[in-house]
């Protein structure tokens, strides 16, 4: 059981690397660094039904972090905000689980941009994990 749990992981690393970008997995995330404008996650596979959508954002980000879940039938159309919300550089964490329908929306990915997704900056640390509850 051990050895088929490193070969499926195995296996699941070499789609990603070779460039599959789709994981059904059971989570996926992103780290935002000074010099960017905004990271998304790897795309997840809706399982459960349910997305535990979670970010922090580092005391010393110079300014707040606008965090998005995406949601979409397919990989090609993520354009469903699931949820949306805004941390400035004094709240740490935000954590909350969302629900979304199985039929209507199969995949789901996280972005998280500095400052606001309409006027990205850099200077900021975040980051943001999905995973399937």
């Amino acid at each position: 059981m051990k050895r088929q749990k490193k070969i499926i992981a195995s296996v699941l690393a070499a789609a990603f690397l070779i460039g599959g970008t789709t994981c059904y997995a059971g989570s996926a995330g992103s780290m935002l660094n000074p010099d960017q404008l905004y990271v998304s996650t790897a795309i997840l596979g809706n399982t459960t039904g349910t997305y535990r959508f979670t970010s922090t954002n580092s005391k010393s980000s110079r300014y707040c972090v606008e965090a998005y879940l995406f949601t979409g039938k397919t990989s090609a159309k993520l354009s469903h905000v699931a949820k949306k919300y805004v941390m400035s550089a004094d709240l740490k964490a935000h954590s909350e689980d969302v629900k979304v329908s199985r039929k209507n929306y199969t995949v789901a990915k996280a972005s998280t941009y500095g400052n606001m997704k309409d006027h990205p900056k850099r200077d900021c640390i975040a980051s943001t994990i999905i995973s399937n509850q």
